[in-house]
């Protein structure tokens, strides 16, 4: 877990602070931050996202989230298809979190355990 308790746990909840959010990644830990549609928010090292349709009038409640199960109202971003590559144990991930475009909710480094 990251320093205030963010990241994905055991049960592989995924957790974080500042807000509800409209998209999500977990991506590698030396990853680049996500930037503007349409060319540089899909940085090299992700390995999840999803966005939360815009028709959807809040985003969503940290703790609320499964990691590789796309919530209803979402759409899974990447990968394109199928599920996510399984978090190693022990190994570090980056959490970004936005509650819209521009707007990060959290970023920070954790450890899977």
């Amino acid at each position: 877990q990251g320093a205030y308790g963010e990241g994905v746990d055991e049960a592989g909840t995924l957790t974080w602070i500042g807000g509800r959010a409209r998209y999500l990644y977990v991506m590698e830990k030396d990853a680049k931050s996500p930037g503007v549609a349409p060319n540089l928010d899909m940085p090299a090292g992700v390995v999840w996202r999803f966005d939360v349709a815009p028709t959807e009038k809040q985003g969503l409640e940290s703790g609320s989230v499964t990691y590789g199960t796309t919530p209803a109202g979402a759409t899974q971003r990447f990968p394109a298809e199928g599920s996510p590559a399984a978090l190693v144990s022990g190994r570090e991930y980056y959490l970004y979190v936005l509650q819209d475009v521009a707007f990060p909710a959290t970023r920070c480094i954790f450890t899977k355990r």
